[in-house]
């Protein structure tokens, strides 16, 4: 059933045998593998079941490292992150659990083939195909005469696809209807766990305190708790519940919010092609999230990773139309982010006003994304999305200010490295030589970067990773290969922030994976009692 806290009584002690602290991917994902069973369970959100300004507005903080927006990077209510997901997914490839002697704090605590039957499940949770991966399979499918894989070589250069859901699974309103008749679950809307209390003689989570933002509060105990608030919030939660643990919780080493990780995205040059009738479309994520269940991905394959000593990376290669770098079309985009957040727009009266002044410019974009007319196409953008190299100084802590529930806000100081660059340099100069080589086109390398390890200009995909990551040595990580928090018997974490490295693809279908991977191990635990 589905409550709204706020209309619990002050200071009541809800008692249940499994509390899980949010309600996204991984949230979600897990508490319906408890569905109708023996163990209660108790699912709190923060949000209520659409976006709502005021409750958003907790996400709010201050970046202090690269430039980023911390209150638009997510959903905060019940769906979490899936509100405003592309719906894009594909698992990670098994080099991404090795351990990489190139690339520092690389490896998983298990491999590839421990994640792969969860990735099989996570594939049902997300209604897609398992293992449609095959580009020329996807090519016959979809018989477009503009939707062909650009003839790269076999050698060096991989061409890999990503599924997509037209319905985008927005798990609040998928799977809401089956949590609300589920027999052992309650979920809690506008609930707002403000501080997670260990009992001071066996260490073990007691119970969370709870707030609402019109005041009230309360507390929920249970046997075990799952920690499943996202990449920047788990860390945030367990760094201000610092009552028993001055450092916070699972942090006596200093590794709570350390090894941020996002998919930094660089508009890496412009290609044009040899015949100009070539359509990359397939290539092209702005043409597949509305019209194809897949888009394809270029990447290097891992020998020429290991001989260049560079991180995984994936590039797509963008349509870029006549009056979408002006002015009134970036009105026009944010205007699209806010409501795919499912806002309606800020300053709305304003920014009509500036697209109708530059009502020309705004035309022609969305005459050209919508026909995909070559006449109003002005060039190919090369986007190259690189798996970020783990970083421990590139990290999530508090700030002194404090949002309306009195917990700390976040500060952000996300770092790239010089691999990260590199990686980035070197992937694209061997993009440009091998379609010269294979006439595909001429690549113009136009990086925003500089030696000093500046940045000018990059794009981020809303992928917070690494914050508490797995590692089997208490001094190298905060959880261990079960996702319990080191130390403590009774908290789990769920969520990309467990992520050792982060790989080139979205995380959602990795989280989901996670999430089940967990949930075998939580009914072990309560079936023999564990905890």
């Amino acid at each position: 059933m589905f409550i709204d806290a706020r209309t619990v009584d002050e200071n009541v002690d809800i008692e249940t045998d499994l509390c899980v602290i949010g309600g996204g991917a991984g949230g979600i994902s897990l508490a319906r593998e408890f569905m109708n069973g023996p163990v209660r369970v108790c699912l709190l959100e923060s949000g209520g079941l659409k976006a709502e300004r005021e409750t958003q507005s907790l996400y709010e903080g201050e970046s202090v490292g690269i430039p980023y927006e911390l209150d638009t990077t997510r959903s905060r209510y019940f769906g979490g992150s899936t509100n405003c997901w592309g719906g894009f997914s594909r698992p990670f490839q098994p080099i991404h659990f090795t351990k990489r002697p190139w690339v520092p704090y690389s490896g998983w605590p298990f491999t590839f083939e421990e994640l792969a039957p969860y990735y099989d499940r996570a594939h049902a949770v997300c209604g897609l195909p398992i293992g449609k991966y095959d580009p020329d399979v996807w090519v016959r499918e979809l018989n477009g005469a503009n939707l062909k894989i650009l003839p790269f070589p076999n050698h060096q250069i991989v061409t890999r696809m990503i599924q997509t859901n037209k319905e985008r699974r927005r798990f609040g309103r998928v799977f809401r209807e089956e949590l609300q008749a589920s027999d052992n679950i309650s979920v809690y809307l506008y609930a707002n766990v403000v501080d997670i209390q260990a009992d001071e003689l066996d260490g073990k989570i007691k119970r969370v305190r709870v707030a609402c933002l019109d005041g009230r509060r309360f507390w929920v105990s249970a046997k075990v708790f799952v920690l499943a608030a996202g990449g920047i919030e788990n860390a945030r939660l367990l760094l201000t519940s610092n009552t028993s643990a001055p450092r916070g919780l699972a942090n006596d080493y200093d590794l709570v919010g350390r090894f941020f990780m996002e998919h930094a995205t660089f508009p890496s040059g412009t290609i044009t092609f040899t015949d100009p009738e070539a359509s990359p479309d397939i290539h092209d994520t702005k043409y597949a999230v509305v019209r194809l269940p897949v888009a394809a991905q270029i990447e290097l394959d891992e020998e020429t990773q290991r001989r260049e000593q560079i991180l995984d990376s994936a590039t797509f290669i963008e349509s870029v139309f006549k009056g979408e770098q002006c002015a009134g079309t970036e009105v026009l985009k944010t205007f699209y982010k806010d409501a795919r957040s499912g806002f309606v727009p800020k300053n709305l009266t304003k920014g009509i006003g500036e697209m109708l002044l530059d009502a020309h410019n705004v035309t022609a974009f969305a005459l050209g994304y919508l026909s995909r007319s070559r006449h109003l196409l002005h060039h190919y953008q090369i986007m190259t999305l690189i798996e970020p190299a783990p970083n421990p100084d590139s990290r999530v802590m508090l700030s002194h200010h404090r949002d309306q529930l009195g917990m700390n806000k976040v500060c952000l100081d996300w770092r790239l490295t010089p691999l990260d660059q590199h990686t980035v340099r070197r992937t694209i100069e061997i993009f440009r030589d091998k379609a010269a080589a294979a006439n595909i086109g001429e690549i113009r390398i136009d990086l925003p970067l500089h030696s000093n390890h500046e940045v000018n200009e990059l794009h981020w995909v809303w992928h917070h990773m690494g914050t508490t990551r797995m590692h089997v040595d208490p001094k190298q990580g905060v959880v261990n290969e079960h996702c319990r928090a080191h130390g403590i018997g009774n908290l789990f974490v769920a969520g990309s922030s467990v992520f050792p490295t982060a790989g080139n693809n979205t995380p959602t279908m990795t989280i989901i994976a996670l999430a089940l991977r967990l949930s075998d191990h939580l009914k072990g635990v309560f079936a023999e009692r564990r905890f």
